[in-house]
């Protein structure tokens, strides 16, 4: 496992003091690095963003491409704590921001063992998106209950989100979340 780092540590930066772009840069160029797997790079641009933000929901937006890239990289420690900073600092606000928040610090609650508490932090982010009426959102919130549930050992329950979490994203046309739920159902040991 990779050693800890602090992401709300700005000197941990990867942009150089003479080039400070704005947030949305740093934040658009996470988020393509996501998007492309490079994770590292991806980090650093979303430490920087930040270091950048100038508002609660821009921190939250930061912190919680920082807790994905650290997921993606196997750093938990550093992944769970960037989840909770992004869920401290979008508590409130918008709805749709606390549910992806809430959905990305499941799956590393998941990841590490904490069966529980991905259960529930997938619950909120579900019974969020469905109050805000996002069926999208919807569905990349019940992909993460569907994950929960199934690591916890409820499989049949597991399963039965999963599914619901499809059949949710193909209604709305959502390639990325469709795909997300093959992907996630596809992986499930059927028994």
């Amino acid at each position: 496992m990779s050693t800890a780092t602090n992401v709300n540590d700005p000197t941990q930066s990867a942009t150089p003091a003479a080039f400070e772009p704005d947030f949305a840069g740093l934040f658009d160029a996470s988020t393509q690095a996501l998007a492309r797997g490079e994770h590292e790079r991806g980090l650093n641009h979303a430490r920087s963003a930040l270091a950048a933000a100038s508002s609660q929901a821009d921190r939250a937006k930061a912190l919680t491409l920082a807790s994905t890239h650290a997921w993606r990289l196997g750093d938990f420690v550093t992944a769970y704590e960037a989840g909770h900073a992004a869920l401290d600092a979008s508590n409130g606000l918008d709805p749709l921001a606390e549910s992806n928040t809430l959905c990305a610090l499941s799956l590393v609650c998941a990841e590490i063992g904490a069966y529980g508490e991905s259960v529930s932090l997938a619950t909120r982010a579900f019974d969020l998106a469905q109050t805000a009426g996002s069926p999208s959102r919807m569905a990349v919130a019940l992909n993460a209950v569907g994950t929960a549930h199934y690591r916890i050992g409820d499989h049949a329950l597991g399963r039965d989100c999963l599914l619901r979490a499809l059949s949710h994203a193909e209604q709305q046309s959502d390639t990325n979340s469709t795909l997300s739920a093959l992907n996630r159902y596809g992986a499930l040991p059927h028994r």
